[in-house]
């Protein structure tokens, strides 16, 4: 697949529409521009969320992707994608609309190659129960403050989703619980964990 690294977000959402379509409670926006049978953009939003953008063949593409949302009259708050297409239709949508934008959080992505043998750690990983709900959503909203900047609006129902799916674990260090992660989507070809791994 091209740019496989660079489009993990979108072929995450995709895959969870499919396999998990509860985790949304709002219809998608999908939308795909072709020419001659070959995609020159893909656009994803789940709202409340922003716009999702893939890399982008031709630039033009994003100007129907932002005539099409402008056309639904969607109040978008936000774009996320590399740094020229979202660039681009964040100068397209001001053209359209008249509303101004901002560099909210610059990110990057990290593309795994090769691991390499690490020591044991001293504890063991388990499957949370509900009895853990307590501590762990407290955790959960604690990373949103941590890596948002802002508590996110549907926290304790995508928490209590996961949590009766069984893709919640805990390591515990013998003692205590001391870090959590979530196990978000299994795929035969790769396997996709949502951005959650936190250590009070």
């Amino acid at each position: 697949m091209r740019s496989e690294a660079e489009h993990n977000l979108p072929l995450g959402i995709l895959y969870t529409l499919r396999e998990y379509p509860e985790r949304y409670e709002a219809l998608p926006y999908l939308a795909l521009v072709q020419a001659a049978d070959k995609t020159l953009a893909v656009a994803i939003r789940t709202p409340p969320r922003g716009l999702v953008l893939s890399k982008t063949v031709d630039l033009s593409a994003l100007q129907l992707i932002a005539q099409d949302l402008d056309a639904l009259q969607v109040d978008l708050p936000g774009v996320m994608g590399a740094v020229q297409e979202t660039h681009a239709f964040a100068a397209t949508w001001n053209a359209l609309t008249g509303k101004s934008h901002r560099i909210k959080t610059n990110l990057r992505i990290h593309q795994l190659n090769t691991v390499q043998p690490v020591a044991k750690a001293q504890g063991s990983l388990r499957l949370a129960t509900t009895s853990d709900r307590t501590l762990l959503l407290q955790w959960f909203q604690a990373f949103d403050l941590e890596a948002f900047g802002e508590p996110q609006e549907d926290t304790e129902r995508v928490f209590d989703l996961q949590l009766r799916r069984g893709g919640v674990y805990l390591w515990e260090d013998g003692v205590r619980p001391c870090i959590h992660g979530v196990r978000s989507l299994v795929h035969p070809q790769w396997r996709a964990y949502w951005p959650r791994l936190y250590a009070p």
